[in-house]
């Protein structure tokens, strides 16, 4: 019996994620950078300003392309992060069953409620790396305007580096959790490397978004079937005529 796929992610998802990966490494190195120089009261390089600079500006072009063009695919983004519907505090008293992957440690049927597309620790972490990277772009992009030689700082200057710093440090966290966790769920990390699929299978996707499939399979169910009577009606019209 052939198994029943189930497309996780569109190639827009998977190319701005990989280009977001990419970014934000060059961006972390070369902001660390420029902050270790400034904190030994060295003038940071042009290079290392300049580059990230650069790829701030690609970050923010990258995250609009993405708003702009794969627009439903934001809005339904949006929608699962915030939507109020599922199973929340359930789902972090047990942390998803996390521990008992990481330890090795077989899983009770039923002890992790079943989640949407997305369960409550990515909506966590996704909400806030939204928020951020609202930040981070709003912060960096004042910094870059009111540059200023560290003896000579003005207080605005001194506010937004306060948020980038902090909005950086906060991000850095919630990649540390979300990284090692993405390799606890291969196959949805091999969905995502896999640059034009995307899918998993029903099983693999029950286990990880019970009511998302089912919510995705009953919507593809339907345009089948709308599909299906269109054709028919369209092949009745053409033996009439």
């Amino acid at each position: 019996m052939r198994s029943v796929l189930i497309r996780r992610f569109e190639i827009s998802d998977q190319l701005t994620h990989l280009f977001n990966a990419l970014f934000w490494a060059v961006l972390a190195a070369t902001g660390i950078l420029i902050g270790s120089a400034s904190r030994a009261n060295i003038e940071p390089t042009h290079l290392s300003i300049g580059l990230h600079f650069a790829f701030g500006f690609a970050l923010a072009v990258l995250l609009s392309a993405y708003i702009l063009f794969a627009k439903s695919r934001f809005q339904r983004m949006l929608f699962e992060v915030f939507r109020t519907d599922r199973p929340f505090l359930a789902w972090l008293k047990c942390l998803g069953g996390y521990p008992d992957k990481i330890l090795n440690r077989p899983q009770k049927p039923g002890s992790v409620p079943p989640q949407g597309r997305y369960n409550a620790g990515q909506r966590i972490a996704y909400g806030a790396l939204i928020f951020l990277n609202i930040l981070l772009l709003a912060s960096g992009f004042a910094l870059f305007a009111l540059h200023q030689p560290q003896e000579v700082q003005s207080s605005a200057y001194r506010l937004a580096l306060c948020v980038h710093s902090g909005a950086f440090g906060f991000a850095c966290l919630l990649l540390a959790a979300h990284i090692p966790m993405a390799f606890l769920s291969r196959q949805s990390l091999k969905a995502m490397l896999s640059l034009g699929k995307g899918f998993l299978t029903e099983k693999e996707a029950m286990k990880h978004a019970a009511l998302w499939v089912k919510e995705d399979l009953e919507i593809e169910r339907k345009a089948f079937e709308r599909q299906s009577n269109q054709n028919q009606t369209i092949l009745r019209e053409k033996r009439l005529n």
